[in-house]
């Protein structure tokens, strides 16, 4: 490998190759994370409103307020599964293409690598239940349609759901116990949250430390390459001085030998 000389007297400062910065990675993981929570909260707010909007049913008498009910249920579930949930699944993908992108220490990439395994994780989780939420909705929509085509003019005036309110409750246990599990997931989101901030805080540090060292070197060097000026110019007139003591010395010798 070839090496590259500094000429003494030269003021050129000989380059040290400095780490790529990690801010505008480091802040594009960050954001990665922040959009993913977001589309998550907007994930669960669906889910919530969707055990409402059961509980609303089963309360309604009129086929009118069912049927409109029924309705605004599957709007909502269509949102979560055609909108929602790919968004959330292509953000995940992007936090992945960005940790690999980013130049940090292996353990600091190995941490977000795990988080970002764990946010896959609860996406799958959420796609399950989004799944079991559209199932139940399903059996429900179905009972209510056979209903109304059996007893339209009942429907039309004053509609009971005694037929389906044991489906219904049922239903409802399981739509409430799949908001639980949401609601203990949002708490492991926020915890990976944190940790993806300590990670980057910790990137920080690091580059600030190496811009720390890279300072050092450059004013040691300036040092170094001055100290040598002012060792030569010193060893100039040290030569200047004994080349006068020579020739005085010279000139005593002529003159008392004559």
């Amino acid at each position: 490998m070839s090496k590259r000389y500094v000429d003494e007297d030269s003021d050129e400062k000989p380059q040290r190759s400095k780490p790529q910065q990690n801010q505008n990675v480091d802040s594009a993981v960050q954001q990665a994370v922040s959009q993913i929570t977001q589309s998550f909260g907007q994930i669960d707010k669906s889910m919530k409103l969707i055990e409402q909007q059961f509980m609303s049913m089963k309360k309604q008498s009129s086929g009118d307020q069912v049927l409109k009910t029924k309705a605004q249920i599957e709007s909502t579930l269509n949102t979560l599964r055609q909108t929602q949930l790919p968004q959330a699944n292509q953000q995940i993908q992007q936090l992945q293409k960005k940790i690999s992108a980013l130049q940090a220490p292996p353990k600091t990439k190995q941490e977000l690598t795990q988080n970002q395994q764990k946010f896959m994780s609860m996406y799958q989780q959420k796609q399950q239940q989004v799944t079991n939420l559209n199932n139940q909705f399903q059996k429900i929509s179905q009972k209510i349609d056979d209903q109304m085509t059996s007893n339209p003019e009942d429907a039309a005036k004053n509609f009971k759901m005694q037929c389906i309110e044991e489906e219904i409750d049922a239903e409802l246990d399981d739509i409430i116990k799949i908001n639980r599990d949401v609601n203990d997931m949002n708490q492991m989101m926020k915890i990976m949250a944190t940790e993806v901030q300590k990670c980057g805080e910790t990137i920080n540090i690091i580059e600030e430390k190496v811009d720390e060292a890279d300072k050092h070197v450059t004013k040691g060097t300036k040092n170094l390459v001055e100290t040598r000026k002012i060792q030569k110019s010193k060893n100039k007139w040290l030569w200047i001085g004994l080349a006068l003591t020579a020739v005085v010395a010279v000139i005593l010798i002529l003159v008392f030998t004559v």
